[in-house]
């Protein structure tokens, strides 16, 4: 019995109700990651391992595995026979456990069972004819793919016989003609125990036939709901078909197919009951509706024992639990005075009295002086303090973190403010879709009052690197004002901000503004969140700016429209936009704090490719590889087939020149084709057979290079499929 977590079962295992299958479930050992069960003589074992768990897999390690069996799980573990490379986490183990029970993987090499690539859930069996085969097109709302496995020669338990029904005026007839004209066969004698037997051994047999031959077998089926409706039908099919599109189960338009069929469920049912309710003419119908009157069934619920004593029906189990749960106690059982601590605390004896010495004392003129004093409230600091560490002395250890903001061009500092939270709950700026939103933002704009006022903003940067922005101001669909201007070093987000901050401040400027609504359209998400919302720290004071603004007009809204989709405004706002770039940058512009970050990435990685250029060896530069701060892909790779990669491209390997040039006199130098190893030698072989050969085109050279370089994969699928280290070319 589990009652929390860390005791619960990990593993569930379903049987289909069917009269030819018998299932039991055994208990060798107390788990909850293993479950034992038989059906029809064959043991199944439901296996699951945490990666990082010991316990599970050393019990199924010490159990003795039966005949018909099969193994089934989650185990966890890498090993050659069943996913390429070196093998983890126990899996030598598992492959020695199933070679001394004889027991036979089901799983086909390197074929995943998670989205991950890796092959962790794996079956064993002892059974001929087995099959097993990933159905990764199941949906089970898991990382795990389904396994399927299939057993041909699993023996059925013989179907049991079903009930008669002896019901119409025809069969009951025809059921007392038969009994009549076989009772006359029924012996009469009866006085010993054997007689007895054989007396009800012919009867069960004779009323058995005749219900047979009169009756007709009691036909058991499932009845649907009674607001289950061909609509229901519809939509639980089509949820069913996406689901099955779909593997893991987490797409959008699954969501949407299920919330369709809730909808669909709860407006059937809600149908249903109205109608069911319009119709009650009596109290009769309301009582057979909600079944008051049904039987309780079959199966009563068990007795109930408190002190010896049984308790069977209802009444008798609710006193019994009243006695024993609620009047097991009196008042007489209450804590007295449950008020008191339990450890009283202790008063400092102070008297209420003061003396007259304390009296002068504090009456003195100069008793101010000794008197403590309140502390300030809040901590005083002197200005020097702040202006030591600006100051700047070369005497002073300058850290990395100094000498690394020195490489930068100095920017606003920008301030540290409180998130931003709106009074009521605003409307997400994306609803929809880019084409479900242009139609949508047209539709609105054409309902729009005459005086409203819709500044269109946005933001360019060239591809020189010059940022500039554009606005255009309408009213009832036609321009009345545009603006537009160049930054200094910025990106296209703060761009966005100042082009909606300018257009803002020109509608603003205009005539009886004060009193009309004005939306801030923008086609930069992350720009319109901010300028609505908590300000981001680049471009810090542009935003600040803007609400402040719009906090003073009271009716100033910022909206998201879909860039480049023919929306007037903002392909206006666009052009100007980018027309300005070509404008002269404004003198004494500092740079953004969003431009100042894109440098300090570039920046690096601009230095390590330089380096690179000038500094790479002279085998790697032959070979054209791209210089990158980050997991180059080849990373990827099994460490065997990295190992053979980077031998090829460094020179350092199981090459002739390199074992004559550090004197390894007991290495083999030369391949079971005679000739000498290199690393260009696996495209030269002539034992290497045709059909994996590659192709040298345009020139051998370029094509070895490439192969061993950009198109490493040529290489490794060259040296996987044709065995060329293990078999044709080995160590020694």
């Amino acid at each position: 019995m589990w009652n929390s977590n860390d005791t619960r079962p990990r593993v569930m295992t379903y049987v289909r109700r069917d009269p030819r299958l018998l299932a039991d479930q055994i208990r060798p050992f107390e788990t909850r990651d293993i479950l034992w069960i038989t059906v029809n003589g064959m043991t199944i074992v439901n296996f699951y391992r945490q990666n990082d768990e010991k316990d599970a897999l050393n019990t199924l390690l010490r159990w003795p595995v039966p005949e018909r069996c099969l193994v089934a799980g989650d185990f966890n573990a890498r090993h050659h026979s069943w996913q390429t490379g070196q093998a983890t986490n126990r899996g030598q183990e598992i492959a020695d456990w199933t070679s001394e029970n004889d027991l036979n993987l089901l799983n086909t090499l390197d074929i995943p069972t998670n989205p991950h690539g890796n092959t962790i859930d794996l079956a064993f069996t002892n059974l001929p004819l087995a099959e097993a085969t990933v159905e990764d097109h199941l949906a089970t709302s898991s990382d795990h793919f389904t396994l399927s496995l299939t057993f041909p020669d699993i023996r059925s338990t013989p179907m049991q016989p079903a009930k008669i029904r002896v019901k119409t005026e025809d069969e009951l007839k025809r059921f007392v003609e038969i009994v009549e004209l076989g009772a006359t066969e029924i012996p009469l004698t009866d006085s010993t125990p054997v007689e007895l037997d054989e007396l009800a051994s012919s009867l069960v047999s004779l009323l058995t036939s005749a219900a047979k031959a009169a009756g007709r077998p009691a036909r058991k089926g499932g009845r649907p709901a009674p607001w289950w409706t061909e609509e229901c039908a519809c939509a639980a099919a089509g949820f069913r078909a996406i689901r099955r599109s779909y593997p893991c189960g987490f797409n959008q338009d699954v969501q949407i197919a299920k919330r369709d069929f809730h909808r669909v469920v709860r407006r059937a049912k809600r149908q249903y009951w109205r109608n069911l309710i319009d119709n009650f003419s009596s109290s009769s119908a309301v009582f057979k509706a909600v079944r008051w009157l049904k039987s309780p069934g079959a199966f009563q619920p068990p007795p109930l024992q408190v002190d010896n004593v049984v308790y069977e029906t209802q009444m008798d189990k609710a006193n019994a639990l009243r006695q024993a749960t609620l009047e097991r106690r009196t008042a007489g059982d209450d804590i007295a005075n449950a008020w008191t601590p339990v450890s009283p605390s202790t008063l400092i004896p102070f008297s209420p009295r003061v003396s007259l010495d304390e009296a002068q004392y504090e009456a003195h003129p100069l008793a101010g002086r000794t008197r403590p004093r309140r502390p300030p409230d809040r901590p005083t600091y002197h200005d020097l303090i702040k202006r030591r560490y600006q100051i700047q002395t070369r005497s002073v250890f300058r850290t990395r973190l100094r000498r690394t903001d020195e490489l930068l061009a100095p920017c606003e500092r920008p301030k540290l403010v409180q998130r931003c939270f709106h009074q009521e709950q605003m409307p997400p700026l994306q609803m929809a879709s880019k084409e479900k939103s242009t139609g949508a933002f047209l539709h609105w704009v054409e309902r729009l009052d005459p005086l409203t006022l819709v500044v269109y903003s946005d933001g360019s940067l060239s591809s020189e690197g010059a940022a500039s922005y554009g606005f255009t101001i309408h009213q009832n669909n036609v321009p009345i004002f545009d603006g537009s201007g160049r930054l200094g070093p910025a990106e296209v987000f703060d761009a966005e901000a100042t082009g909606a901050l300018e257009g803002l401040k020109a509608a603003l400027n205009l005539q009886g503004s004060a009193a009309q609504t004005i939306f801030i359209c923008l086609d930069n998400l992350a720009a319109a969140t901010c300028l609505r919302g908590t300000p981001s720290d680049s471009s810090q004071d542009v935003f600040l700016e803007f609400q402040a603004l719009a906090a003073s007009h009271g009716a100033t809204q910022v909206l998201w429209v879909p860039g480049h989709s023919s929306i007037p405004g903002n392909e206006q706002a666009d052009k100007l936009a980018k027309a300005a770039s070509s404008l002269l940058e404004p003198e004494g512009a500092q740079p953004t704090l969003a431009y100042l970050r894109r440098i300090a990435r570039q920046k690096p990685k601009e230095a390590f490719e330089t380096w690179w250029s000038t500094s790479a060896p002279e085998q790697y530069k032959r070979l054209n590889l791209k210089a990158t701060t980050g997991c180059p892909p080849e990373l990827t790779l099994p460490r065997a087939a990295l190992h053979h990669l980077l031998a090829a491209r460094s020179l350092h390997g199981d090459f002739a020149a390199y074992h004559e040039r550090f004197d390894h006199g007991d290495a083999r130098l030369v391949c079971s084709c005679g000739r000498r190893k290199a690393p260009d030698h696996i495209f030269y072989c002539r034992k290497v057979p045709q059909r994996h050969r590659m192709r040298l085109a345009p020139s051998p050279n370029a094509a070895v290079n490439l192969a061993i370089g950009r198109d490493f994969t040529k290489f490794i699928d060259l040296s996987k499929d044709s065995a060329f280290f293990g078999k044709i070319c080995p160590r020694y």
